[in-house]
């Protein structure tokens, strides 16, 4: 595999300016008809990002990028299965993406729904599944907590696991980390501020 393009905190340091411009209204990202054409023929995108569906937090947007900047995979409370891993391992391998970026947020439907435990009776229940261990950790740790400050503290368990799962069920992401050919970092949205902050 050959050297990366970009170093991976660079491109972490772009997307949290172009988050910033987003926050101030001043966003720059390329959509036009030119750059449509100029990715036409294939793709390099600079990150991957690993996000929730809701239709508050799109990728591109919140990060000012512009077509074919970024490789996205989204499901309902970024949850994940073997095939969101193998599209990301498709962007970190084939596409060699030096970032890999898990996006949640605050005030998440998918882990309301957990905390009510409100699946109904369809696939959405594979979603609650996922995130209910996540609700009992963070009850038996914080009994106190509000409603509010419960849902954004699960949140942020919950972006936090799905980080250590990518890394211990891909073993190509696994790898790339080790060779440092890739970061793996997760990340909040505030829906309210706009604001991306980093976890440790």
């Amino acid at each position: 595999m050959g050297s990366l393009r970009i170093e991976p905190y660079t491109i972490l340091n772009d997307l949290l300016e172009g988050n910033k411009r987003y926050i101030e209204g001043r966003r720059l990202n390329d959509i036009s008809a030119t750059r449509r054409l100029s990715v036409a023929g294939e793709q390099s995108p600079i990150a991957t990002v690993l996000g929730c569906s809701d239709s508050r937090v799109p990728p591109e947007h919140i990060f000012d990028k512009g077509l074919g900047e970024l490789f996205v995979v989204r499901t309902a409370g970024h949850v994940i299965g073997e095939l969101e891993i193998g599209s990301l391992e498709y962007a970190c391998e084939h596409l060699k993406t030096p970032l890999l970026l898990v996006l949640g947020h605050t005030g998440c439907g998918a882990v309301k729904a957990s905390l009510k435990n409100s699946g109904g009776n369809g696939y959405l229940n594979h979603v609650i599944k996922t995130i209910k261990p996540i609700v009992a950790e963070v009850l038996k740790e914080h009994p106190a907590l509000t409603q509010e400050a419960l849902v954004n503290r699960v949140v942020v368990h919950h972006i936090q696991s799905t980080v250590n799962k990518i890394m211990e069920r891909s073993e190509i992401i696994k790898k790339l980390v080790k060779e440092k050919y890739l970061v793996v970092k997760g990340s909040l949205y505030d829906l309210e501020t706009g604001k991306i902050t980093l976890l440790d």
